[in-house]
């Protein structure tokens, strides 16, 4: 069936789909091999495989191919009665079982899909009950004038929220599939939506919910048993409108920033985590794919390959772990189980909704803002290429001396932070200087919001953060205000005067502090700093600037629990890294102030 793809390193295989009148007919394709220099026009396939051990016959240059009952679907869906439809489908262009060739058009992806003229998305098969919401998809659509308020009404109340699980949205190579295509068709049994009309809709949905269509959550609540749907249909709105702003080269392209937008995703094979995100970057060039290699390589070495390339170590903000994980035992949730502790676990299994990815992605967005190593860049330090260690330099700022109970076991989030008020004593010296200047309740306000203003709308999918400012103490001093009313069962009316009346302000100000402390841990460290750390600090741990690292990270001494500070000679020590923190005091490279490079030490991670 498959010949050698052989000569140019562009070569790839299309795909022609033969007329066919009724679905009885047998679908028959013919192979050909076409040059992506000078590629004949043609669509691209953007569709999920489904279960692999459920497939239907077609021909294929004359011969039987098994492929899976979704794919079969699509191609009768696809198949034109008259003339030949040209198409680019991975399953059936790509020789399957020839590692060499697949890892080499795996590569050229990228190019396939930015140059067809179509990415055709196939989201199955439809039912009657289908056709009212398909019929709101196109209307909302192109009006965006077009309210929300009847949605349910006018279709089954769930039949949005299902749509949107469909598993199209939650894949990673479709991801890539949607962001490099020229023009996008979705197809829905033998529906059409135009890509354009489709985030219209997805647009209209967040416009009118936000402003006008407030009374839409009243008629989802009363006609939806859970209260839950309408959160998780607005998370997943936004997750689709995260991926245009990427498709509108509107946001950063690099490796580290789109893989937090996406690694939600699914990927049947865990190395596809990092190889479905090649062709939408623009600083993994040094990555090859080599499906020869086990994920744990794939993922170390990727990690690797990004920090040379940028030379800054953002991507270690990914290195989070599964809150049901025990400290250091095991990745919980994952396939993998062998990865170092600087190597993120793209294979972790976030919940599409509610997950610690979207601490990871507040905190990257917020990077920008902070400098924590000062100038100073990632270099590498030694030739080695063992595996399994990074080598890494800085300074060690101060050690964990006291650390709060996980967030989440907590359960309010008012009572946390009444905790962590009486921990550091803001309640009963709010006016006592903080090492680094200011008072100590300065730094506890500043450490709720991550330093980060709330006078920007939050709903915003592009919102870009700024530094706080002094005024958001006020909207602190409200929001805790309103907390305690709320915590003590009092009511919120009339108590609230002059410049203490924005509300509004208070909650943008109350979902910052929910992004900001999701699974951290409030802690205070020997000198009196006060941050934020992982779930999986401990006592004792220490406090780095790293050269390249915009945010400090918590290191722990692999061999011993004993406190250690300075610069160490000799062989350095390995290391566990915990994660990134927030120290207020050091985020803009005051501890690294005067130091020379020569006297960092240097921190083996293991």
């Amino acid at each position: 069936m498959y010949s050698e793809l052989s000569g140019s390193e562009l070569i790839y295989r299309p795909l022609r789909l033969l007329p066919g009148d009724t679905s009885s007919d047998i679908i028959q394709c013919q192979l050909s091999k076409e040059s992506l220099q000078r590629p004949p026009v043609f669509e691209a396939l953007s569709y999920v495989w489904g279960n692999v051990a459920d497939t239907l016959p077609i021909a294929v240059q004359g011969q039987t191919c098994n492929v899976t009952r979704n794919l079969f679907s699509a191609l009768h869906a696809l198949r034109y009665s008259n003339r030949v439809r040209t198409l680019w489908i991975d399953a059936i262009c790509i020789n399957q079982n020839d590692l060499k060739e697949r890892n080499h058009q795996v590569g050229l992806m990228g190019r396939i899909y930015s140059t067809a003229k179509h990415v055709v998305v196939w989201l199955g098969e439809t039912a009657d009950k289908d056709d009212g919401l398909l019929n709101f998809i196109k209307a909302s659509g192109e009006d965006p004038y077009l309210h929300w308020t009847g949605f349910p009404a006018k279709s089954d109340p769930f039949s949005l929220f299902f749509f949107l699980r469909n598993p199209w949205w939650d894949r990673v190579w479709t991801a890539q599939e949607a962001v490099l295509a020229r023009e996008l068709i979705f197809q829905c049994g033998g529906t059409t939506i135009a890509g354009t009309t489709m985030m219209g809709m997805l647009r209209s949905f967040n416009r009118h919910l936000s402003s006008c269509c407030f009374d839409m959550r009243e008629s989802w609540d009363s006609q939806i048993p859970s209260a839950d749907t309408l959160s998780d249909v607005i998370h997943m709105v936004n997750q689709q409108m995260q991926l245009q702003s990427i498709r509108d080269r509107r946001s950063d392209k690099s490796f580290c920033q789109v893989i937090s937008h996406i690694r939600h995703r699914q990927a049947t094979d865990p190395r596809d985590k990092v190889y479905g995100l090649l062709g939408m970057v623009d600083d993994a060039d040094s990555i090859s794919i080599d499906y020869n290699s086990p994920a744990e390589v794939v993922y170390e070495e990727s990690t690797r390959r990004i920090i040379a390339k940028t030379r800054n170590i953002d991507i270690l903000v990914h290195v989070v772990r599964d809150p049901n994980e025990s400290r250091f035992s095991g990745r919980a949730n994952s396939r993998l189980s062998s990865l170092p502790s600087w190597a993120p676990d793209w294979d972790t299994s976030f919940d599409t909704v509610c997950n610690q990815s979207h601490g990871v992605i507040f905190r990257l967005r917020s990077l920008r803002l902070f400098n924590a190593c000062g100038s100073r860049h990632f270099s590498v330090l030694t030739t080695s290429t063992e595996q399994g260690s990074l080598w890494v330099s800085g300074i060690t700022v101060d050690v964990v001396a006291r650390i709060s109970p996980m967030t989440y076991s907590t359960g309010d989030k008012t009572k946390a932070i009444q905790n962590w008020r009486v921990m550091t004593g803001v309640e009963e010296e709010p006016d006592r200087p903080y090492p680094s200047g200011g008072t100590i309740l300065d730094a506890f306000w500043r450490t709720l919001c991550f330093d980060t203003s709330t006078s920007a709308d939050p709903s915003q999918p592009d919102l870009q953060y700024e530094r706080a400012v002094s005024h958001d103490r006020v909207i602190h001093d409200t929001f805790w205000f309103i907390s305690l009313l709320s915590l003590y069962g009092r009511p919120k009316h009339d108590r609230l005067c002059g410049e203490f009346q924005d509300n509004l302000g208070a909650n943008v100000f109350s979902q910052r502090v929910a992004r900001t402390i999701l699974d951290r841990r409030f802690f205070l460290t020997d000198k009196g700093y006060i941050g934020l750390a992982p779930d999986d600090v401990n006592e004792g741990d220490m406090i780095c600037a790293l050269a390249g690292g915009r945010l400090p990270f918590i290191l722990r001494d692999a061999s011993t629990t004993s406190k250690r500070l300075g610069k160490s000679t000799g062989i350095p020590r390995t290391y566990k890294l915990v994660g990134d923190a927030y120290l207020h005091g050091i985020m803009d490279g005051e501890a690294v102030a005067g130091v020379n490079e020569e006297n960092f030490q240097t921190y083996k991670l293991i």
